[in-house]
């Protein structure tokens, strides 16, 4: 649930920013990155998401 809400908000982000949102697995090794965000020069980010403990 909270991945989705995160990729949710990202998705909004890319989108005003004019770039796509892409997920990533390899499936013969099994590596997975949970968002790619392309930007519309080129450039991208891979993001990993992980909620944050609190303490």
């Amino acid at each position: 649930m909270f991945e989705s809400l995160v990729e949710r908000d990202l998705r909004i982000y890319i989108d005003y920013l004019g770039g796509n949102l892409y997920h990533f697995r390899d499936n013969v090794s099994g590596l997975e990155v949970d968002s790619i965000l392309e930007f519309k020069d080129g450039e991208y980010a891979a993001v990993e998401i992980k909620p944050d403990a609190i303490q």
